[in-house]
């Protein structure tokens, strides 16, 4: 399943965009997070369910620039319902920013 957060510019980390997707499965055997050229390290990516974090990087977002992050760990959601909420902020101040997340 692949997932997407589209960030626009200047979105606090108090106020950050957010987006629910249904996955349907308890289990998750891997993430692939697609980070676009651009990014500059100023966008922010969390990845929750039932409002925990399910992958962290470092302190808690998931950041970067041009580059692709796999996460192999195996993680099992509680639920139902099986939800996944991507949730980011972004210090640029021009410049819309997106995540891709390949859940498998």
């Amino acid at each position: 399943m692949l997932l997407k957060l589209d960030i626009p510019p200047n979105t606090k980390e108090s106020k950050p965009a957010t987006i629910r997707y249904n996955y349907g499965r308890a289990l998750i055997q891997r993430a692939v997070i697609t980070i676009p050229r651009g990014h500059s390290y100023l966008a922010h990516l969390e990845i929750l369910s039932q409002g925990r974090p399910v992958y962290m990087r470092g302190e808690r977002y998931i950041e970067g620039d041009d580059s692709q992050v796999t996460l192999a760990e195996r993680v099992i959601l509680e639920g139902p319902p099986y939800d996944l909420v991507l949730s980011g902020w972004n210090e640029d101040d021009t410049y819309f920013h997106s995540f891709y997340v390949e859940v498998q």
